[in-house]
């Protein structure tokens, strides 16, 4: 049971200056009794129990029940080195970084993959804190393959957080992580990088980024939408548009796998689909030397044609295979 490995590895971190918060999110099999049985065994420990209402609702519950100095997130499937915590504390006693990032390796059928990230201190002042959001909308020419988007292997400050009425948007099954740190390094002042790896991700087979899905197209207007609001409120320049553009582009090969690619009677409707904001604009505004290289090349090989639309969808079928796990966030 992945559950019982995260909570041992929590209560093993060689530290007593921490507290934590399990959000037990309506399980209904054992993972409420082990949770309390835990919180019986360890004081530091407390569990909440609540209705099934997403995981940015319960990560907001554990943000308005913490009590700490920093808040960092772990999720269920995942777990922490031996004394990481320790670690972490001892960093935080010679300097306080609104955010503190560390390493990760991922996990997937029992196999672990070092972070293919350079181990090395870094720190990164507020007036650099634009490229940061640029590498989390997947647009750094000067950090690229970098992916900050996820909430786990980093600590935020706490009074940061709630100062700034940050939190994850309730109701989004996806780019949640994303949207919430964009607001967060738009109230940083300070973001460091700490030279220590000591995250665990479980890669699952079945993770809702790699399966069909039939409201994709729903979801990720909900997800652009946002981006943009995002762009607008906080008065952003060029660049980030052009970041924008990109993504959308990402988007829609995105769009291609989850739901259009998996029968060809879709065709029809990704055809309307491009026609539509924002991915008309994106069509035309896109810096196509700023793709990925992969997407890259198709989508310049379709452009020379004429025949976007379709090529789009040959090379996809084609390639579906190739593009299993390409495109995507681990």
């Amino acid at each position: 049971m992945y559950l019982r490995k995260c909570l041992d590895s929590v209560t093993g971190q060689g530290t007593n200056e921490i507290q934590v918060i399990i959000v037990d999110d309506g399980s209904i099999n054992e993972a409420g009794n082990v949770c309390d049985e835990y919180a019986e065994s360890f004081p530091f420990i407390k569990v909440i129990h609540i209705g099934n209402g997403g995981v940015s609702n319960a990560r907001n519950v554990g943000i308005k029940e913490a009590s700490g100095e920093y808040l960092m997130f772990l999720d269920a499937d995942d777990w922490l080195e031996e004394n990481l915590c320790s670690k972490l504390v001892d960093y935080l006693k010679k300097d306080a970084p609104d955010v503190l990032v560390f390493h990760y390796s991922k996990v997937f059928h029992n196999k672990i993959f070092p972070s293919d990230i350079p181990l090395a201190d870094y720190s990164f002042p507020s007036d650099e804190l634009r490229e940061l959001q640029l590498i989390i909308l997947r647009y750094s020419k000067k950090y690229p393959g970098i992916n900050l988007c996820t909430p786990w292997c980093k600590l935020y400050k706490t009074e940061m957080i709630r100062k700034g009425d940050i939190k994850f948007i309730n109701g989004l099954k996806r780019a949640e992580d994303m949207l919430f740190n964009l607001e967060v390094l738009e109230r940083a002042e300070d973001v460091h990088f700490y030279a220590v790896a000591g995250y665990f991700y479980r890669i699952n087979d079945l993770s809702e980024s790699q399966t069909f899905n039939p409201n994709i197209t729903e979801l990720s207007n909900q997800i652009l939408g946002y981006i943009e609001e995002y762009l607008i409120t906080h008065n952003k320049d060029k660049i980030f548009y052009e970041a924008f553009h990109a993504y959308c582009i990402d988007n829609i090969f995105e769009q291609l796998y989850m739901y259009y690619g998996h029968d060809k009677n879709k065709r029809k409707e990704f055809y309307k689909l491009l026609d539509k904001e924002p991915f008309r604009s994106a069509h035309k505004k896109v810096r196509l030397i700023r793709l990925r290289y992969s997407k890259l090349l198709i989508y310049t090989l379709a452009a020379r044609v004429k025949l976007r639309k379709l090529f789009l969808l040959t090379i996809y079928y084609k390639n579906k295979t190739k593009l299993r796990g390409k495109y995507f966030r681990y």
